[in-house]
Parts: structure tokens; C-alpha cells; sequence
């Protein structure tokens, strides 16, 4: 089992680091990319030849299902190509690290609870370096 991985995800793209050497020299970065696009969503008005009404909310009501089963066949590969860790950083803009954080809880209930941070766009080089730098919350004994 490594001491610690990190993650950097959003709704597109998923970096996992895992930690080799005293300066990350020698680390393992992998990339998943979620295949989903920016702001996808159904254009309101295109179809002129369509009254608004109910069709319009079944159509985004299954665009949304859809993306929601895209996002979670995502978040399993990202969770296929982590490995167990005796500490877990999740971190990354938006709502994907809480999301991801949720999912490794209901699938792996014998891993770790991650951690999750708040974190803007990073290159690799950042996101290693955050993970080197990454000292997980130690629960004090009484």
C-alpha cells in the first residue's frame, strides 16, 4: 500500500499522482480524460418547428442522465487506475473531487476517506508538487 496519492479532477480531465522519491523525481502521473464536453447542454430555441412543452424537458431531462452516467463510467476508471493509499488528496475546481470523493466511498469502503481541497487549474508540474508538499490531517489520540 503507497503512503499517499493525490487526484486532480474536474468534469474533464483527471490527473493521479503517485508519489516516488524525495522529490517526486521518479513519480507515477497518470491522465483520464472524461470525454464529456464544456457546458454541453440542449440550445433552447434551435428547433423552430417544435412547440415548447413537455418534449423539451424529456429531451433535457435524458441529456442530463446521460451525462450523469458519462461522469460516473469516469469517475470508475479514475478510481480503477488509483491504488490503495494509507492517504487520498482530492483536489481540483468545481463539484468533480466531492463527486469522486462520494464515489470512492460507496465503492471502496475499505480505502481511506479522502481528503478534499479546494484548487484552480495546475499544470502536472504543480499538481506533483502539491502532492510532495500534501501533509494529511492526523487525527489526534486523547
Amino acid at each position: 500500500m503507497k503512503e499517499k496519492i493525490g487526484v486532480w479532477i474536474d468534469h474533464r480531465k483527471a490527473w493521479i499522482v503517485i508519489p516516488a522519491g524525495k522529490k517526486g523525481v521518479n513519480s507515477s502521473i497518470m491522465q483520464i480524460e472524461s470525454g464529456i464536453e464544456d457546458h454541453t447542454h440542449i440550445a433552447k430555441g434551435v428547433r423552430t418547428d417544435i412547440t415548447p412543452g413537455s418534449n423539451d424537458r424529456i429531451s433535457e431531462d435524458n441529456h442530463q442522465r446521460n451525462i450523469q452516467e458519462q461522469l460516473a463510467r469516469y469517475y470508475d476508471r479514475v478510481i480503477e487506475n488509483m491504488t490503495e493509499a494509507q492517504y487520498i488528496l482530492i483536489f481540483g475546481p468545481g463539484q468533480a473531487k466531492v463527486e469522486l470523493k462520494n464515489r470512492i466511498k460507496s465503492q471502496k469502503p475499505t480505502w481511506s476517506t479522502p481528503e478534499v481541497e479546494p484548487a484552480d487549474r495546475m499544470t502536472s508540474h504543480e499538481i506533483v508538487a502539491r502532492i510532495m508538499q500534501y501533509q494529511p490531517y492526523k487525527t489526534m489520540t486523547a
